[in-house]
């Protein structure tokens, strides 16, 4: 089924240029985060040091404290600078998200016209499979190590509830089948390319895509929402509702780059394209 006309060609337009501006954002997060993060921790934790050493009462400084966290962070710093700890997870998860997306806008910006551009394309694949073997150690690293969120936002903000067998067991089953149809739609991609049949090639490649950028996605949308959210309460929000919000901003994301894959691919002009390669397959 493909999508009207003149809706799918914006539509096709606006996921290109998703595409392009939430790789890019990967870049400068994996590059720039780390230090920035880290400068806000240690302003954070000097902010925090003059708080309760201008105040001899305790209970008055902390909740002093509290209120400046629930004013002045978005989310924890340390989900970023706690991966400082782990060279484990940085050597596999981050610099496997570096190649995946560097490899990624290769593949899809540069030209295959002639025989040099097809042996680079396929080169760059080769890497692009070792990024996603090392996002997959990294991943189960993560979850080896217990390396989730709301440890960091339990960990800033006291007031979060406890983990429930629930919760915590759905997260990790949603995080686990995410990862799935990660390594599944590049197993798709890959098998499809070792067989020429292009035009499946780049229709997995492009569910691939949304199926990593989704984390992106759900990064960029994280100031944005807890602004609005403070907006809406007319006050600092708590942790609780700071983490439903961060967990709202995947929902939001990972739906969002589903859906505009699926919207890509249904464009006329490519759907045209794919027709024509799988013809020729």
């Amino acid at each position: 089924m493909t999508l009207p006309h003149r809706f799918s060609s914006r539509g096709a337009g606006l996921v290109q240029a998703g595409y392009v501006l939430l790789s890019v954002f990967m870049l400068v997060w994996l590059v720039g985060m780390p230090f920035f993060a880290a400068i806000g921790e240690d302003k954070m934790r000097a902010a925090e040091a003059a708080i309760r050493a201008s105040n001899r009462r305790t209970k008055v400084a902390e909740k002093a404290v509290m209120a400046m966290r629930a004013d002045k962070v978005f989310v924890p710093f340390t989900i970023v600078t706690k991966h400082f700890k782990h060279f484990s997870v940085r050597a596999t998860h981050h610099l496997g998200a570096g190649i995946w997306t560097l490899c990624g806008l290769a593949q899809f910006g540069l030209p295959r016209e002639t025989q040099a551009a097809r042996t680079r394309h396929r080169v760059v694949g080769w890497l692009y499979m070792l990024s996603v073997v090392l996002l997959t150690v990294g991943f189960v690293l993560i979850l080896a190590k217990d390396l989730h969120a709301d440890n960091d936002f339990r960990a800033a903000f006291p007031e979060v509830a406890p983990r429930t067998f629930v919760t915590h067991g759905g997260t990790l089953v949603a995080l686990c089948a995410l990862q799935a149809w990660f390594i599944y739609t590049a197993v798709s991609a890959w098998t499809a390319a070792r067989g020429k049949h292009f035009s499946e090639h780049r229709a997995w490649m492009a569910r691939h895509a949304a199926s990593g950028l989704w984390v992106s996605g759900m990064r960029f949308l994280g100031p944005p929402s807890q602004l609005i959210v403070n907006a809406v309460l007319a006050r600092p929000i708590h942790g609780d509702v700071k983490l439903a919000t961060f967990g709202a901003d995947a929902c939001i994301s990972i739906a969002l780059c589903i859906l505009g894959a699926e919207v890509y691919l249904r464009t006329p002009r490519l759907t045209a394209t794919l027709v024509s390669s799988k013809q020729q397959d």
